[in-house]
């Protein structure tokens, strides 16, 4: 017996570690491979590269810090006009943005670039350009009849943008007369150009600019100072860098029910102690149309709840009699003296209300009954 018993403690392991009792066999899990535990933290490391690049992302989408991330490109001929550049030069370093002078396929343009995440080098190019240009030659071009063709050949080196004339009125900017085409019209019949007026009254001026608008979708600003130009450059690129971040919001605003999109513009506050129900009640009733507060205030005179009204509709005989309850309810237009005006309530509310309160199909429409 002593030798049986000898021979099975043999037989049972005996885990080193006291209190642990030993693996059972085939359960030992196997140990991952070298090339396995390389990819498991390649796997890692590439979800916190991302985790880091969605945060930097966002981070860089709010407002005060999305104008950090803008590229400002000016064409190098602006720099010519020393004291025009130091306008914009000077606005833009108040906001962060920068600045590079590069040559442009139309002179005097500014156009601007969104830098990525500090994880890439890539930049975008935004759809935006602006282009200065002096009064003068912005005369010497309608006087010459050019508009069309000078807005055509700017939008033909500049594809996809959504071109803005600045008109400044300065003298800052030279005509720059190399730009233009001469017409036929100003051209005599020995080859002399003739020269053609550049004054425009105010009212051939307000045309043409309606025309730039409306046929070659083409914005404009008038520019009288030197300071408004950096200004306008620095209001612009305030505007477009905060692009991405007023689509995220409205993306998102529009994923949420209405009830929770925030909006607390007229909203009635409601305490715990039910205080501003009577006030809601009269807000919910001045939403239809014709129904001013002089109709509310009565309508809530008898019907101080909207449960009241309900029971109200409830204890009518027929759904005619439910939906005329309320039209003889007389309104008194206070006034001094005997200009009182008196009317009804009248039919078309008195339906409207019926119908809101009792009727089960969410498809009815109010106004298209």
């Amino acid at each position: 017996m002593e030798l049986e018993n000898e021979e099975r403690e043999k037989d049972i392991p005996f885990s080193q570690d006291f209190g642990k009792t030993a693996p059972a066999k085939g359960s030992r899990s196997r140990a991952p491979s070298k090339e396995e535990r390389l990819a498991m933290k390649e796997i890692k490391m590439r979800e916190k590269l991302e985790k880091n690049a969605t945060r930097e992302k966002l981070r860089q989408m709010k407002p005060g810090e999305c104008i950090k991330s803008m590229k400002v490109i000016i064409d190098s001929n602006i720099v010519a006009y020393r004291y025009l550049y130091q306008s914009i030069e000077n606005a833009l370093q108040e906001f962060g943005a920068d600045l590079t002078v590069e040559q442009q396929p139309i002179r005097n343009s500014i156009t601007w670039s969104r830098s990525g995440s500090a994880f890439t080098d890539r930049e975008d190019s935004e759809n935006d350009a602006v282009i200065i240009w002096s009064s003068e030659k912005f005369s010497s071009v309608v006087c010459n009849d050019k508009l069309s063709y000078a807005i055509q050949t700017i939008k033909e080196r500049l594809p996809n943008k959504r071109v803005t004339l600045l008109i400044y009125s300065g003298s800052d900017i030279g005509m720059e007369s190399e730009d233009l085409v001469p017409s036929l019209d100003s051209v005599n019949a020995y080859g002399a150009r003739r020269k053609k007026a550049t004054t425009l009254n105010k009212k051939r001026l307000e045309m043409e600019l309606g025309r730039l608008q409306f046929e070659h979708d083409c914005s404009y600003r008038l520019i009288e100072a030197r300071g408004e130009v950096g200004k306008v450059i620095a209001q612009f690129t305030k505007a477009i860098s905060e692009i991405p971040f007023r689509k995220e919001r409205e993306r998102q605003e529009q994923e949420l029910a209405w009830l929770a999109a925030a909006d607390s513009r007229g909203c009635v506050r409601v305490n715990k102690s039910s205080h501003g129900l009577a006030q809601l009640w009269t807000q919910q009733l001045l939403q239809f149309n014709n129904c001013n507060l002089d109709a509310a205030n009565e309508i809530t005179k008898r019907y101080p709840t909207p449960q009241a009204l309900v029971k109200a509709y409830e204890r009518c005989a027929t759904e005619q009699e439910a939906s005329t309850l309320l039209k003889e309810i007389p309104i008194v237009r206070k006034c001094i003296g005997d200009l009182a005006a008196r009317r009804k309530l009248g039919p078309e509310l008195s339906r409207k209300l019926h119908l809101l309160f009792t009727c089960k199909d969410p498809n009815v429409q109010l106004y298209n009954e």
